[in-house]
């Protein structure tokens, strides 16, 4: 008897072990997730999952190592297996975990307290724990990293909470004490960078852990730029470069550290900040590198505001202890990404918006910065007034010129994309846009999926100068603002925060695209769904978040099932995982 299957193709043969493949996947994160479940019911049953997590890597490391010689890329992998988290396969049973997007079409008005700048309340926070200082953050986002590294700190002896209304505080103390202790810092390396920099200053042994993120992050320039500050960072998992490590601090920092030039700008913010909670004052050679300039322009102002003496020039920096106890109500700047998106709404469905804060240095009528650089390119109608900037719809058509991506933000590139597709959908022009060869700031992959959802797609034009990259949006649908027929909605799996914040925006050119990860927007910004399900009078509020329960002694409760049962020990101050995690 023969075999009648038609022959497959070598294309077709691999397509059909990638699906042999992705459904192996799914069935060992299932299995992974019935082994783990029990792991958060005590220390003990956790040990028990950390010694079997531990066996399953190495039998796949003993496993795969004869496929491969790239160990990095084995032990990166087994490492994304286990954080892998399953969807629904079906649609239908995908409902609760899809945010359909379809806000209302009519002009938008509201003017709101702007959201404070998210990198500089880190900074606060962190500064105000290590000082012992008492602090106050007002209409701070208490997003996800805010929140850990709260916890953090307070492992260490802090003594910070949260309210619903996006409020900080601090109520000072005793120096930080990391000593003998697990820190758990999050899934932002800024966290960990400030945690392990504020460390370096006591003597003693420090355990880092953190999620997947932090896992996979490559933390090898941090760990050789230990020694020079008295300390030694070691992976508690043999040849890996990210988290959990262990770190051995002797406390005796020198006087003069200099820096190595490829730390990245978050390390060196990290030890700036940090260097204010040392003992003794501590010079920074300047490495002349960018990564340094930016450090230093983002952090002598918070040391100024705060009264930190320090002394600089164009070769050194130099940071002397801060004043322990003092007390601090800093008025940050708002948030450009988070102003940026609120009134882009106005720009998207017309209407006026208006957002009132402290806005950031440069930012000012005909100064250039961020904001009025991308807006005007967006074709918006804005204004700066007292203490507020405001976007009234969008001007008549006119040509710019490119918008230099390259120069911004890396969060600034989605929203470059949706405020050119709307000018390109709704006859703005065909606004372009540039960039450096080799950029890594931008994927455009990514970007021209996102602008097809919309309707839109990229066009490479001839660039008159060397070395640049030029690029057109236009129009690819006169269809793109229909609703989907049938009732099927476009399905959009955000790759970062920014590319789901874009896509909201995005919604107003098509509405009904529906968003399959939209907790990643909850996470940086928490109040922002409230704005969105309330346009077109939309308002700020804050998730409620569970304090961290009251530090009390623990008790143990003996629970009996049945005369001959065994007898279960349970921790009084168990509470259940949270789903979302």
């Amino acid at each position: 008897m023969t075999d009648e299957r038609p022959k497959m193709s070598l294309l077709e043969d691999l397509q059909d072990l990638d699906r042999k493949l992705v459904r192996l996947i799914a069935r060992r994160a299932e299995i992974l997730q019935k082994l783990s479940a029990r792991r958060h019911q005590s220390s003990r049953a956790a040990a028990r999952f950390a010694a079997e997590e531990k066996e399953l890597r190495r039998n796949w490391e003993q496993t795969a190592s004869r496929l491969s010689r790239d160990g990095r890329f084995l032990r990166d992998t087994f490492a994304l297996l286990q954080e892998i988290t399953l969807i629904p396969e079906h649609l239908e049973e995908r409902k609760d975990s899809l945010y359909n997007l379809a806000p209302p079409r009519k002009p938008v008005h509201f003017e709101l307290p702007a959201p404070t700048a998210q990198r500089a309340g880190l900074l606060w926070t962190a500064a105000a724990a290590a000082w012992g200082a008492e602090l106050q953050l007002e209409e701070q986002s208490l997003s996800d990293s805010l929140v850990e590294l709260i916890k953090a700190l307070n492992q260490a002896g802090a003594h910070l909470s949260w309210e619903k209304d996006a409020l900080v505080r601090g109520r000072g103390g005793e120096p930080l004490v990391f000593a003998d202790k697990t820190i758990f810092a999050g899934s932002l390396p800024l966290n960990f960078y400030l945690l392990s920099a504020l460390a370096l200053g006591k003597p003693g042994v420090v355990k880092f852990t953190g999620d997947s993120a932090l896992k996979l992050y490559d933390f090898s320039v941090w760990r050789n730029a230990m020694p020079l500050f008295g300390a030694r960072l070691a992976h508690v998992i043999p040849k890996t470069r990210g988290l959990p490590v262990h770190l051995e601090c002797s406390g005796l920092i020198p006087d003069k550290v200099s820096l190595p030039p490829d730390l990245p700008e978050e390390a060196l913010v990290a030890l700036f900040v940090a260097a204010s909670a040392w003992e003794k004052q501590t010079c920074f050679p300047d490495n002349k590198t960018p990564a340094f300039a930016a450090a230093r322009a983002e952090v002598l102002p918070l040391l100024a505001a705060a009264g930190v003496r320090y002394e600089t020039s164009s070769a050194s920096l130099t940071i002397y202890p801060a004043q322990q106890g003092q007390s601090l109500c800093p008025r940050l700047c708002l948030d450009e990404r988070f102003a940026l998106l609120l009134l882009g709404f106005a720009l998207m469905n017309g209407g006026e918006a208006a957002l009132c804060g402290r806005l950031p240095d440069g930012e000012a009528a005909g100064t250039g910065g961020l904001l009025e650089k991308i807006l005007a390119w967006a074709g918006a109608d804005f204004e700066y007034s007292a203490g507020a900037v405001r976007v009234k719809g969008r001007r008549d058509a006119q040509a710019c010129d490119p918008l230099h991506l390259h120069t911004l933000p890396a969060w600034a590139a989605p929203f470059a994309l949706v405020f050119g597709a709307r000018r390109a959908l709704q006859g703005g022009g065909q606004p372009r846009f540039c960039l450096t060869a080799g950029f890594a700031g931008f994927d455009l992959e990514t970007g021209r999926e996102f602008l097809q959802l919309l309707g839109a797609d990229l066009e490479a034009l001839p660039s008159e100068q060397s070395g640049q990259e030029l690029w057109q949006i236009t129009a690819s649908s006169p269809d793109a603002e229909e609703e989907p027929k049938g009732g099927v909605a476009a399905l959009w799996t955000a790759p970062d925060p920014d590319w789901g914040l874009a896509m909201t925006l995005g919604s107003c050119l098509r509405p009904n695209i529906s968003l399959t990860n939209p907790a990643l927007i909850s996470k940086v910004f928490p109040a922002f769904w409230a704005f969105f399900n309330s346009l077109p009078n939309p308002v700020l509020a804050s998730r409620d978040r569970e304090q961290p329960p009251a530090q009390e002694k623990l008790r143990r409760k003996v629970i009996a099932r049945g005369a001959d049962s065994d007898l279960g020990l349970l921790r009084a101050d168990y509470t259940p995982p949270d789903p979302e995690e």
